[in-house]
């Protein structure tokens, strides 16, 4: 493994090594050349923002001894993966390695992967994934990944930040964390031709009831770090993250079946917990990774050391509500294909985000923000945007067509991915817990349905779901944001994942959610597909990610 140092002063620059020229190329008893390959780690100061804890100014590698890292040699038409060994130059930043391999000419090509949580898939191709760190300094080796290329039977390979595949977050924890879950949106594909981004996706249902057009769901990309003891307010981890324009969204495109997959916008979702992830009471999360665009190999500093906690319900404090024959009727004006029927088994929290007890309201969220805010109107809306001589609405969701502006809010409802950076749940919360579907929803009708001037009861089988009275915000009014009629209308409600909006002209208010009868004295249930702008601000009542939707 590499060595990770801190210097607390700038270094001078590196020397160059020299390559020596070989007349013959060694073999070994068995008859395989053994071929010697260059490799120097070029150092570039890496500023902070602020001081390293203790001193320091930059990171800094060596090399030591046992270091490896793995080669794609490629000579016309073969091909193969090699790992190239150190055995000379430990402590300094120019080392020989050596590989026992055939087939080495001077025509051969190589490249070369440094970072050795790297994989090999296919005997052709080198994967980089960045999964399963621990946020420590010494581990950076393993997942800060540099491509190389060299020629001939003695390449040389300068893995400088130029080709870095990785960017390091260097994060500041608020007080009391235990654990931090993140998911990194890429990882890299590398080949004797390319380096390609390659996205973590999952099959889904583009519309009809066939239960044959469902796939495997792709395992989300969640690692998960547990620190050695809870953490004080300004400890810091370390996390290397793939180097990718984290601005660019993703592409959907139709399969030789015609179903559909989805590139997850790009992005680190990144959640605290305070106590390993079935245990935790209080979280936050944040999407991280937009700051650090075409700043490849470099560092940057986190500052959550500010982090306000909020209350989140243990997986076992989650209420099972199961359904059969739970009908999802098309009350949307005319889209066929809002009908369908399933049957459920949703494990429902016991309480909003931002809420620690049933009948608390909790915080106010626009339809795939992240955040509560102090105006809910056109002009804050995140996805929100003046396009000439129209206005339009950034097609966030739409679970049952897709188009290249589309991103997934959903949970693993459906239709859905699980790991949206638009899902407030799944990202305060964590892996654990998001959005509802339509559908899960819709089941709620499956029982008895009682309201008051502070919440809205459903009960089935004696186990009931309180959802709190919250009506919605929309605009401001100083000294804050106003409530709407709702208030007075005793309305509970909460927003869904879903949208069926098909058209730019109504995708701004063709929102799903389900709300409570808007007079006391009425019982059923209204399920709202129009007339329910994004930018208004609604609670949100998460469901755990392995509630589960099948077809009777």
């Amino acid at each position: 493994m590499k060595k990770i140092i801190l210097y607390s002063a700038a270094i001078a620059a590196l020397f160059a090594c020299n390559k020596i020229d070989e007349e013959v190329i060694p073999v070994n008893s068995e008859g395989k050349q053994i071929i010697t390959a260059y490799a120097s780690i070029p150092f570039t100061k890496l500023a902070y923002s602020e001081n390293t804890v203790g001193g320091g100014s930059g990171l800094s590698s060596t090399w030591e001894t046992g270091d490896t890292f793995k080669a794609i040699q490629k000579t016309g038409g073969d091909v193969k993966v090699v790992t190239f060994t150190l055995y000379d130059g430990d402590g300094t930043t120019s080392g020989k390695f050596q590989t026992e391999t055939e087939g080495v000419t001077d025509e051969t090509q190589w490249t070369a992967v440094l970072g050795s949580h790297s994989t090999i898939s296919g005997e052709e191709e080198i994967h980089c994934s960045y999964k399963g760190q621990n946020g420590k300094l010494a581990s950076l080796d393993d997942y800060n990944y540099v491509v190389s290329s060299g020629t001939g039977t003695a390449p040389t390979f300068s893995f400088n930040p130029g080709t870095a595949k990785s960017y390091i977050m260097r994060i500041k924890l608020p007080a009391g964390i235990k654990c931090i879950e993140y998911t990194p949106s890429v990882w890299f594909r590398v080949s004797s031709s390319s380096v390609e981004e390659s996205h973590y996706y999952a099959k889904r249902f583009p519309g009809g009831t066939d239960q044959s057009d469902f796939a495997a769901w792709t395992p989300e990309n969640t690692s998960t770090i547990t620190l050695d003891s809870p953490s004080s307010a300004g400890d810091i981890v370390y996390l290397a993250v793939p180097a990718v324009d984290f601005s660019q969204s993703y592409h959907i495109y139709p399969s030789s079946a015609g179903a559909q997959f989805e590139q997850l916008k790009r992005g680190v979702i990144i959640t605290l917990l305070n106590n390993v992830s079935d245990d935790a009471t209080l979280s936050t999360g944040e999407v991280m990774g937009s700051d650090l665009s075409s700043k490849g190999g470099q560092i940057g500093t986190f500052d959550l050391s500010g982090a306000t906690l909020i209350s989140r319900p243990r997986p076992s404090d989650a209420i099972l509500f199961s359904a059969t024959g739970v009908t999802v009727a098309d009350d949307s004006g005319g889209k066929d294909y809002m009908n369908f029927t399933v049957n459920t088994e949703t494990y429902w929290a016991p309480f909003n985000v931002g809420a620690s007890s049933a009948t608390e309201v909790g915080n106010y969220y626009a339809w795939g923000e992240l955040n509560p805010k102090s105006d809910y109107s056109e002009a804050t809306y995140t996805y929100y945007a003046d396009a000439g001589n129209g206005k339009t609405y950034s097609r966030l969701v739409d679970r049952f067509y897709g188009d290249l502006d589309n991103s997934i809010v959903g949970g693993k409802g459906l239709f859905s991915t699980r790991c949206s950076r638009y899902d407030v749940a799944r990202v305060k919360w964590g892996k654990a817990w998001r959005m509802p579907g339509v559908e899960e929803a819709y089941a709620l009708s499956k029982g008895t349905v009682s309201t008051n001037a502070t919440a809205m009861t459903i009960t089935k089988d004696a186990i009931s779901i309180v959802i709190p009275v919250s009506g919605r915000k929309e605009g401001t009014s100083s000294p804050g944001v106003k409530m709407s009629a709702w208030t007075v209308a005793y309305t509970a409600a909460f927003w869904t994942a879903d949208s069926p909006a098909i058209s730019q002209a109504t995708a701004g208010k063709d929102v799903v959610q389900i709300v409570a009868n808007k007079k006391k004295d009425l019982s059923g249930l209204d399920f709202y597909s129009s007339g329910m702008y994004k930018y208004y601000g609604l609670p949100v009542r998460a469901v755990l990610t392995t509630s589960t939707v099948t077809f009777p």
